[in-house]
């Protein structure tokens, strides 16, 4: 199994994570080299989560093979969010985040909603103390305004480190 080296996280401003699938990466039409190699370049999502990796295989002459491999895809500090299922226009929604501080060291972290013309905001920006090695939540209230489909971003910035993540809302 080779060793792989994590990434830096980029300084600010930081990336936007908003690339969520279930399946990371399907391709049973992949053919390897004439070596048995098969390379090509993985799209990573924006995770943070441990994808198990299956590749199966068969030769010309029906010998098989298999292998797995997990791929841990984490960072020392992150935000979470979460929303009701059911969105109307005009009624307040409340969205969770949930602020994950896998530093040894204890942040005050501001979780800032990006504005956007599709909202209005109801609740202010807030401040939360989030534990070293733990987890802290903050409450957004908006007010839909429009139908459609949006990506609501929140930035989370702590003196130590900071994420921005958007989640996909659909107003119906």
């Amino acid at each position: 199994v080779p060793e792989i080296t994590p990434l830096p996280i980029p300084a600010e401003p930081y990336p936007l994570r908003h690339i969520f699938p279930e399946t990371l990466y399907w391709a049973p039409e992949a053919l390897t080299g004439a070596d048995g190699v098969l390379a090509f370049d993985l799209p990573l999502a924006d995770t943070i989560t441990t994808w198990k990796l299956t590749a199966l295989a068969s030769t010309r002459d029906g010998d098989l093979g298999a292998a797995a491999y997990d791929l841990v895809v984490f960072q020392d500090f992150f935000i979470e969010l979460a929303l009701a299922e059911e969105i109307r226009v005009g009624e307040p929604l409340t969205i969770t985040a949930t602020i994950y501080n896998f530093l040894p060291a204890a942040q005050n972290v501001s979780v800032l909603p990006s504005p956007d013309s599709w909202y209005t905001l109801l609740s202010a920006a807030d401040t939360v103390t989030v534990p070293a090695n733990g987890v802290a939540s903050a409450q957004i209230v908006i007010r839909p305004e429009a139908r459609g489909t949006f990506l609501f971003r929140v930035n989370a910035e702590g003196a130590q480190m900071g994420d921005a993540v958007g989640i996909e809302v659909t107003v119906p």
